[in-house]
């Protein structure tokens, strides 16, 4: 015996969510879980921003969102931003590794109590 051990593969190429192709893009901005969560935290705050039917790169969500914003609606926009992305990603993993689920309305409770 060497001491290694076999490791098995933990992870689907599905996402959890939708069963599409698992993407970092596609967990974070393009899955309907996620575009549901955009959308209702960014109305809860009163932020301008739309969606395209085309998928969309994380560095584009960023860009669009930003500068969907009036200029004095931009202040706290990136913590929200990654507030938002830290919630998805971690609902995503508790899915996946602990079977654990929550609906976009608990995770947008959770993500409004971290605001404060």
């Amino acid at each position: 015996m060497t001491g290694k051990r076999a490791i098995k593969p933990l992870m689907s190429s599905q996402c959890v969510w939708t069963k599409d192709p698992k993407t970092t893009d596609h967990i974070l901005v393009n899955c309907s879980y996620a575009k549901q969560t955009w959308w209702e935290a960014l109305t809860w705050l009163g932020c301008a921003c739309t969606f395209q039917a085309a998928p969309r790169s994380l560095q584009d969500w960023w860009a669009h969102v930003r500068t969907s914003q009036l200029r004095g609606k931009r202040r706290g926009i990136g913590t929200l931003f990654m507030l938002i992305i830290w919630s998805l990603w971690k609902e995503h993993n508790a899915r996946l590794f602990h079977g654990r689920e929550v609906t976009v309305q608990e995770l947008l409770s959770a993500i409004r109590r971290e605001v404060g």
